[in-house]
């Protein structure tokens, strides 16, 4: 198994890629294929096209055929959203007949339907391994809704795995149930289709099904064929399919002083039991949690590790930071490194005979503010009315933040000089997301946030805290239109949304170092 999965890293590294690519004509078609999706995946498009071309010119197995399809689908929507020509694109036959379904310019056929619909989940998935996000996404989205849902009322969905394997996505979970309740989405029934291995954290999703049952809203038993994308919901207030990611701030928003939202959310139990924990933790001070992500969570490739941050230099600027008022807990998984007696204000609680699903929760949901990296852990707290500092923040057009989020991100450099925000657009819509590579391809770094730039923000975050009540402090910055689409802002979204989801908070001291930033 650790040679399998050593062979699939290797195969995502870009040094690895430009050196056997060009043996592609002598390699075998299942080979040729991983080195063509992965170049993809890296943004090595010129090299893709070659070995895209050598697979055309095969006769490939059926199943290699069926899988080469869909990542030529990704690869060929990611070049013309580039404006690169595909030299005899007009012989794509298959492609160009899927467009015509994709546009509704022709219909699908009963005995189609569900060929048509696993084609169209697998490319969805594809998009989502190469990391570009560009509109043409929101088609295959919009296609599977209707596949799906056949444009009938939308009674009973259904809620995969994806819902609940890593804890960032409990998150959308978390956000959908708020949205049935607050009736901005019209949704009768909803099934948890997952298996408990498959579930990142059993506490949270036992409380969801809590809610659901208690407010008749649970389906047990599963409907085949209504299975609702995360990514991509039916908002009934606007009267439209918008991706999630848009709506989410508007949804969270509305919930947090709605009494019906917190009854159902929050408990007194669980802010007893949160007492209890502190007890056993040893302080009476206020809590700070801090996730600072870390390899190993998954197996990391290069586009990756560009959302990982030094943990050992960032704790350091965080316990100097304070000044005797608070207590920081280390959250984290078993990749978390040992931190030692080093810091006496920090508790490994990710190290501790403490750590649990349910106390993971208990401190999220309690704590006093947030200090986080780019991770899934951090987006918890975006379900709740308390602040989060975000540090070293990468990839920026994916800023999962709310008007209670102060924001420092990781700097892009291109010849020495701070690559303004207000350029980004020049990039293309999230077409490098996650991405080292895709950096690379535009000759541009990044650079981690310094431990002077993380000591006077948290210093200033700590300082906000101690007021009777907490006001954003922050830079407020309004993402222009020109950005709209490199942050995946539709065109005529409605303002209500809009209103929020235009606006980041940074850093005050950080943007006096940075001016140019924005």
């Amino acid at each position: 198994m650790k040679i399998t999965q050593r062979l699939i890293t290797l195969f995502k590294e870009r040094f690895f890629l430009r050196l056997i690519y060009r043996a592609s004509h002598i390699l075998p078609s299942f080979i040729v294929y991983q080195i063509f999706k992965n170049l993809t995946r890296v943004g090595l498009y010129n090299a893709s096209y070659k070995t895209y071309l050598i697979l055309n010119s095969r006769s490939l197995p059926k199943k290699l055929k069926e899988k080469f399809f869909i990542s030529k689908v990704v690869f060929l929507e990611t070049q013309l959203f580039l404006k690169k020509k595909i030299p005899n694109l007009k012989k794509e036959i298959e492609y160009l007949n899927f467009k015509k379904i994709l546009n509704k310019k022709i219909k699908i056929s009963l005995c189609e339907k569900e060929r048509v619909k696993k084609i169209t989940d697998s490319i969805i998935t594809e998009f989502i391994f190469v990391d570009t996000m560009i509109p043409s996404i929101n088609k295959f989205y919009e296609l599977q809704f209707h596949l799906n849902f056949d444009n009938k009322e939308i009674k009973i969905v259904s809620l995969d795995k994806w819902w609940f394997q890593a804890i960032g996505h409990l998150h959308y979970l978390d956000t959908f149930i708020k949205a049935v309740l607050l009736g901005i989405i019209n949704v009768k029934k909803i099934y948890f289709d997952v298996t408990k291995k498959d579930i990142s954290n059993l506490y949270l999703y036992k409380k969801y099904k809590k809610i659901l049952i208690k407010n008749n809203l649970y389906q047990e038993k599963g409907i085949v064929g209504h299975k609702l994308n995360m990514r991509y919901w039916p908002i009934h207030k606007f009267n439209k399919n918008l991706s999630a990611y848009n709506v989410l701030e508007y949804i969270q928003k509305r919930s947090r002083f709605n009494d019906k939202i917190n009854n159902n959310f929050y408990y007194d139990y669980e802010e007893n039991e949160f007492f209890k924990l502190k007890n056993k933790i040893r302080t009476k001070k206020k809590i700070i949690t801090i996730h600072i992500r870390q390899p190993g969570f998954h197996p990391e490739d290069s586009n990756g590790k560009i959302r990982n941050s030094n943990l050992l230099d960032t704790l350091e600027s965080i316990n100097n930071a304070n000044d005797g008022s608070f207590y920081f807990i280390l959250m984290g998984g078993d990749n978390m490194k040992k931190i030692g007696k080093k810091f006496p204000d920090i508790f490994d609680y990710s190290k501790s005979r403490l750590k649990s699903d349910k106390n993971d929760i208990l401190l999220m949901n309690n704590c006093d503010g947030h200090i986080g990296t780019t991770s899934g852990l951090t987006h918890l707290m975006l379900n709740r009315n308390a602040p989060s500092l975000l540090i070293n923040w990468c990839p920026f057009e994916y800023v999962m933040k709310n008007d209670l989020s102060i924001f420092l991100p990781k700097i892009l450099m291109q010849k020495k000089n701070i690559f303004s925000i207000n350029n980004y657009h020049k990039f293309g819509a999230r077409i490098f997301y996650n991405g080292i590579d895709r950096i690379k391809n535009l000759n541009v770094n990044y650079e981690d946030n310094s431990q002077d730039d993380i000591y006077h923000a948290t210093k200033q975050f700590l300082r906000s805290l101690k007021t009777s009540r907490w006001k954003n402090y922050g830079i407020e910055y309004q993402i222009k239109p020109k950005n709209h689409t490199f942050n995946d802002i539709p065109l005529g979204i409605d303002k209500k949304i809009l209103n929020i989801r235009d606006k980041i908070y940074f850093d005050p001291s950080f943007i006096k170092k940075y001016p140019s930033l924005i």
